[in-house]
């Protein structure tokens, strides 16, 4: 509600802002609105702020955006016939991202590394190598789209936080996958060499058991090795780069 001098008018108004949430959930907004006559030149008209123009019955409390600064200043629209006097009140919001962390970065970690444990599972527990990255990838989609506050047709810094960390859980499946495909080769060419018919046959077909064998160990122990380095560099590019990207970029790759 504004209050006009010295008329005493008060006008309620429901104003709107068009926001960039390309770095959800660490953006900072600024929104402005604009007191113009419609008819009235400014030598009719003329709208000036007081020496302390903005006060505020109450605290204002917002659910995630918290009010960074706001000033009152004179302005001009352009494409005015009549060119008459304008008064602007910018406010400069910025999120509070504390309850994302906890909300949805810290659960998403803790899922993609629990999609981490299938190296180190004992190599006769097939069936948990696969089924765990598929339910954390499951666990992920829905943790994504279960309570998503911003729909926008441009990816946030939220968007591809997520799509890294599914891609990383993807890696994990393919990983136990590959290592599956080489244990039930291994154990056909063993099954093969008891059935050998000659001792040179055999040895040939236990030598190819231990290859194989040393592969997907070597497979394991490099993903045990390269998994988290991987991550945390994209976590350094991520907090660097991604959360403060430029947004006049990101938009013009949208639009683009």
């Amino acid at each position: 509600m504004f209050k006009l001098c010295p008329s005493n008018v008060r006008i309620t108004l429901l104003p709107d802002c068009q926001m960039n949430f390309c770095n959800f959930p660490h953006d900072s907004q600024r929104c402005g609105l604009y007191i113009s006559s419609i008819a009235h030149p400014k030598t009719m008209l003329d709208l000036q702020w007081e020496p302390r123009p903005i006060l505020f019955p109450r605290k204002i409390s917002l659910p995630d955006l918290r009010i960074k600064r706001m000033a009152g200043t004179n302005c001009q629209l352009p494409g005015k016939l009549i060119p008459s006097s304008c008064l602007a009140l910018v406010f400069e919001l910025k999120r509070d991202s504390a309850r994302y962390v906890a909300e949805r970065y810290m659960p998403s970690i803790l899922a993609m590394l629990f999609s981490w444990v299938a190296p180190y599972v004992p190599y006769n527990y097939e069936e948990v190598r696969i089924i765990t990255p598929i339910t954390v990838l499951l666990t992920l989609v829905q943790m994504e789209k279960g309570n998503q506050e911003v729909i926008t047709s441009y990816l946030t810094s939220l968007d591809i936080w997520f799509v890294v960390i599914k891609a990383f859980t993807v890696l994990s499946l393919i990983e136990s996958l590959a290592v599956m495909a080489y244990i039930k080769k291994g154990r056909a060419v063993e099954s093969e060499a008891q059935r050998a018919p000659s001792e040179y046959r055999r040895d040939l077909l236990q030598a190819e058991v231990k290859r194989i064998e040393r592969l997907y160990h070597r497979l394991d122990h490099l993903t045990m090795a390269l998994s988290p380095v991987a991550f945390l560099l994209f976590l350094g590019y991520y907090v660097q780069f991604v959360v403060q990207r430029d947004l006049s970029s990101c938009m013009e790759r949208h639009v683009g």
